[in-house]
């Protein structure tokens, strides 16, 4: 579902602690109780694969504004790149069904691919959750890919570092046995992806909200069509829209 770290992670997040001295493992996994998600879902747990011979989905899902702006949905300070200073702007909106989608989302994935702010936003907030917090357990879970040419080491667990021939990467990735991969964020990588005609699904929530400046989703120069696949609304305001790419 788009970016949780801000807007959802925030509702749920266990307390802040002291965590320097605790670096994630490479090999630790953890599950999310299947009863857990049955009962904030409300409908049995259903979990899919990729089909043998099929290309794995990658899904880039975001937050974004009327005007098309995704920069820092979920906190004041979290991104002010270009003196943006309205950080924090899905928090009026929140409904427990946001919630919801986003599990419903995070069923068929089993990899994140991520830019390298997105990558330590989001390892700040969930790396330190433990096991039994629902958006905990279903973001800690997914093997994690971040393109970063700085990072020097991971800060989350099961990750791995794409320094360099990023698009090759990401085609081998994609090639791989798995489920769906989730890109949400990371704005630089979304638009190279757009790009490379690599996105397969777009899971937008759309907030009833202009913010007139910042980092846009959908990059220039691009053209692209997408089916609807679905539209829900949210008593907040919110419209969730899936879209499949036509080729």
């Amino acid at each position: 579902m788009a970016r949780v770290t801000g807007q959802v992670a925030s509702k749920f997040r266990a307390p802040d602690r002291d965590n320097s001295a605790e670096r994630p493992s490479g090999s630790v996994y953890v599950s999310i109780p299947g009863s857990l998600v049955r009962r904030i879902l409300g409908r049995p747990n259903e979990s899919t694969t990729s089909r043998k011979g099929q290309m794995r989905r990658l899904i880039v899902s975001e937050f974004v504004t009327l005007d098309g702006v995704m920069q820092a949905p979920g906190g004041k300070d979290e991104d002010r790149d270009g003196g943006f200073a309205y950080g924090g702007w899905t928090m009026p909106y929140w409904h427990d069904d946001i919630g919801k989608s986003f599990f419903a989302l995070m069923q068929d994935v089993d990899a994140l691919l991520l830019g390298r702010r997105t990558y330590v936003t989001h390892a700040a907030a969930f790396e330190p959750m433990p096991k039994g917090d629902p958006f905990g357990d279903a973001m800690n879970t997914p093997k994690k890919y971040v393109v970063s040419r700085t990072l020097e080491r991971p800060t989350w667990r099961d990750s791995t570092i794409i320094r360099d021939n990023v698009i090759e990467s990401v085609r081998a990735l994609k090639a791989q046995p798995g489920k769906s991969i989730l890109t949400d964020g990371s704005s630089q990588l979304v638009h190279a992806l757009f790009a490379h005609d690599l996105i397969d699904e777009l899971h937008l929530l759309v907030y009833p909200l202009t913010l007139g400046s910042g980092k846009r989703v959908l990059p220039s120069g691009v053209h692209a069509t997408f089916a609807l696949k679905s539209a829900t609304p949210f008593p907040s305001g919110v419209v969730g829209l899936h879209y499949a790419r036509q080729k």
